[in-house]
């Protein structure tokens, strides 16, 4: 049975109404929220009614939350506007990564604050895929929504949402694509019909729209605005299925790059240079697609600078968050892989860049994951979760980057997921752990088509090239690291935040030898 039936779908809305939900766990103890103006009482003077004073406008800051799709952190070289208005204005979390590299299940966790074991979203299709297989009740809108946010979403949502389903609770403008949810044109959006023009500009007009509603009205607005760039063209073929093509640029920006010099990671030793279930790929065509994506981009830059300007001249920019990331990253040539899906570096590191209120410049050294968005949003919100967050707030971080907080975690659990009801542990494929160092997973099903299990350290090899798993000097690693994914994979809440101790060494390190 679907998790998403009428019934259910239903019955989340009358407990969401009635406030029905669990008590709150954000991983850390949350920011004591600011005082609220007491509501106005009515008094009597000499048996002559008193008008009461009007209620205080909610100063709580705005946010909004710019998601694009597919992007790599290396990217943001091709965003100048973007880095010129956000990243110089706020904080850079370049150890930023995606715990689940693939659009619906990051998605997920960025709509729930949870991990897929808990949001219940493993894979793009399938049982465990889409749409269908959030779990009901977990996205925190409503909370915002009841606290007096204005709320909007605006693009993307999951993968198979379509026009036929209900609109999601918790927001007060439901702006989501359907059915063709990586279409760059002729994109439909829920409750209207096909549009043409180019997607990324549609979004952007619908984003600045919104805002200008809202702005000056008396309460805070939480707006997400979602990006179809640079995710690939899926073109339908007459047998059903879909040929992934590089991404369309707006005409004016068809040509931009065709003189420029071939990226810096064309240039990395694992480079067309494939792990066991890699391809082979070449030169031609991942240039082919580098300049797509850097080209569809470009519009997404100038998105991002319209926006600022619309918060400006509302007079919403400094009391508004502004954060800038993407769902998951993605393999061009490295490992022979031109996708995403797997544990490495290139598909897990997203770019993340805050800017807002007493956001400090600079950037973090901490470890981040696109799971702790939520708990950041409602805490600046000051707004208490109603159930358990798998994630912990930043907003230390943007007040303090260069100081990493107390009991910060030192391991983050990463996982890849698939649409096979099959082996030890169904529609699972990778599953394991980041550290500062290393980078450990293991596969259940043996569906990756590389190893079974693998650990790089990448201290001594930043490119992934060896799998030292079997190596005699890491059998220590390979123990705690196994022991670390074992306390994480079904985590909860707090438990998902854990501090090990540092990391362990091989027998050969010098550092352990002397």
């Amino acid at each position: 049975m679907s998790l998403r039936s009428a019934t259910s779908r239903s019955l989340l809305t009358l407990v969401l109404a009635a406030g029905l939900l669990g008590a709150c766990d954000l991983g850390s103890d949350p920011a004591e929220p600011p005082a609220q103006p007491a509501p106005p009482e009515s008094t009597q003077d000499a048996g002559q009614n008193v008008v009461p004073p009007p209620r205080p406008a909610d100063d709580r800051p705005n946010i909004v939350m710019v998601l694009v799709d597919d992007m790599r952190t290396d990217e943001l070289a091709y965003l100048p506007k973007t880095r010129a208005l956000l990243a110089r204005h706020g904080v850079r979390f370049p150890h930023n990564i995606s715990p689940h590299p693939l659009c619906c299940p990051a998605r997920a966790s960025l709509a729930t604050g949870s991990y897929a074991q808990t949001n219940g979203v493993l894979h793009n299709s399938g049982d465990r895929g889409g749409y269908e297989a959030l779990e009901p009740g977990q996205t925190y809108a409503p909370w915002l929504q009841r606290s007096g946010y204005r709320t909007a979403f605006v693009g993307k949502f999951l993968n198979d949402y379509s026009h036929r389903d209900p609109r999601e609770p918790g927001w007060d403008v439901w702006s989501a694509q359907v059915d063709r949810v990586s279409a760059y044109r002729r994109a439909r959006f829920f409750g209207e019909k096909v549009e043409r023009g180019y997607v990324t500009t549609q979004i952007e007009q619908r984003t600045n729209d919104l805002v200008t509603d809202v702005a000056g009205k008396g309460s805070p607005f939480f707006l997400v605005s979602n990006h179809t760039a640079p995710h690939v063209q899926m073109k339908e073929r007459d047998n059903g299925r879909y040929e992934q093509l590089p991404p369309p640029a707006e005409p004016r920006y068809a040509h931009r790059y065709d003189d420029a010099a071939d990226p810096a990671f064309f240039r990395k030793p694992s480079f067309l240079v494939p792990w066991p279930g890699g391809k082979t790929l070449t030169r031609e065509e991942m240039r082919e697609l580098h300049l797509a994506r850097a080209r569809s981009l470009a519009s997404v830059d100038d998105a991002v600078a319209s926006l600022v300007r619309t918060l400006r001249r509302t007079g919403e920019l400094a009391n508004t968050y502004v954060v800038f990331t993407s769902d998951n990253g993605h393999a061009l040539g490295e490992h022979g892989y031109r996708t995403k899906n797997y544990l490495m570096r290139e598909m897990l590191d997203v770019p993340l860049v805050v800017r807002g209120p007493g956001v400090a410049r600079g950037a973090s050294t901490a470890i981040t994951s696109l799971v702790d968005l939520p708990a950041t949003f409602l805490e600046i919100a000051a707004v208490k979760a109603r159930h358990r967050l798998d994630g912990v707030s930043l907003l230390p971080q943007l007040r303090h980057p260069q100081r990493r907080p107390r009991g910060w975690r030192d391991t983050t659990l990463v996982q890849t997921g698939n649409n096979q009801d099959a082996g030890p542990e169904p529609f699972w494929e990778s599953r394991g752990v980041q550290t500062r160092r290393y980078l450990y997973g293991y596969d259940p099903g043996g569906t990756t088509g590389n190893w079974p299990e693998f650990l790089f350290d990448r201290e001594r090899d930043p490119y992934e090239l060896t799998n030292v798993v079997d190596d005699p000097a890491y059998a220590g690693v390979v123990a705690e690291l196994q022991r670390r994914t074992a306390a994480l994979v079904d985590c909860v809440g707090r438990a998902c935040n854990r501090v090990f101790g540092p990391d362990p060494r091989p027998t050969d390190d010098p550092v352990r030898a002397s």
